[in-house]
């Protein structure tokens, strides 16, 4: 289906496509594209091509729909001189600022769009019992790339036993994988999935969000930060929740999004109720704008906040 999407221009007139589009052309480490002027509109073509001197050329038939359509006039989007937010009685503004300049308002919104994230396509959403493993999985100090890698190895033996003992998760989550090492916490961990999975089976979750998340938070092992991880495998991008970690908050505390003086377990409700005005400020789905910042942000690392500030 053709789909219409937006690319950078550096000031310095460098394009740089999304990176779902990268990933499907095969141009991650560079490459040719072709392009054809038809006016108030460019067409991308993957791959270069030598057009004939009269007639349509091959690419540009039938055969060629991965075209994206480019106007020059949609990107970059209006500039916002401030955008405002209000949480709790507390009322504040902060600068949009360039969408090409590290750690503003605006270049994380851009960011969310020219990388992909807000693509629905890009999100692949879970049962209910396994965003909850998957959530139950990440936190208190176990990298990300680890929790996804044992999920599979814990919801295959779900599938053999729907509500196993501690014990037997525990021995699945000490055992290491190749390329991942050990789990950290597997005993502590194994007692929070066995109890929620048996949890599932004899009180089922509501269907109400509100319901949803009350009965989350009732789940051992479960706070505000893992019940929204769960929410946003179960629900998609567009669910109304924020991931909230230290990445996130300094890229937002840094752009003025997020209050200095919040404390994470005192005012959680807070920081989620600015990060969802921000994300509709945006225009942009809130569990897309949460990962894009959480990726981009880790991969700066610290550094690179410091040298912003």
């Amino acid at each position: 289906m053709a789909r219409i999407g937006h690319l950078k221009v550096s000031a310095k007139g460098r394009i740089r496509l999304p990176a779902a589009l990268l990933a499907r052309w095969d141009l991650q480490s560079g490459g040719e594209i072709a392009c054809l002027d038809v006016g108030d509109a460019v067409l991308l073509f993957s791959g270069g091509v030598e057009a004939p001197d009269s007639g349509p050329s091959e690419p540009f038939t039938e055969a060629r729909r991965s075209a994206v359509v480019a106007r020059g006039s949609s990107w970059p989007p209006p500039r916002k001189e401030r955008i405002s937010f209000s949480v709790g009685g507390d009322v504040w503004n902060v600068p949009w600022g360039r969408h090409d300049k590290f750690g503003t308002a605006a270049y994380w919104i851009d960011q969310t769009i020219s990388g992909g994230y807000d693509d629905d396509d890009a999100f692949e959403t879970m049962d209910f019992k396994t965003a909850t493993v998957w959530g139950l999985l990440h936190g208190h100090g176990v990298v990300a790339e680890v929790a996804n890698a044992y999920l599979d190895e814990v919801m295959a033996l779900l599938k053999d036993d729907e509500a196993p003992s501690a014990a037997a998760v525990a021995e699945v989550l000490a055992t290491p994988i190749k390329g991942f090492g050990l789990y950290r916490y597997p005993n502590r961990k194994a007692d929070f999935i066995s109890e929620a999975v048996t949890r599932l089976i004899s009180d089922p979750p509501p269907h109400g969000v509100d319901a949803l998340r009350s009965y989350l938070l009732q789940l051992r092992g479960v706070g505000p930060k893992t019940a929204a991880l769960i929410e946003s495998g179960f629900r998609g991008p567009h669910a109304e929740v924020h991931v909230n970690d230290i990445h996130l908050r300094r890229a937002l505390v840094l752009s003025g999004v997020f209050r200095s003086h919040w404390d994470v377990d005192q005012h959680y409700d807070r920081f989620e109720a600015a990060f969802l005005q921000y994300a509709r400020h945006g225009n942009v789905p809130p569990v897309a704008l949460d990962l894009c910042i959480w990726e981009l942000a880790r991969d700066a690392g610290s550094e690179a906040f410091d040298q912003s500030g």
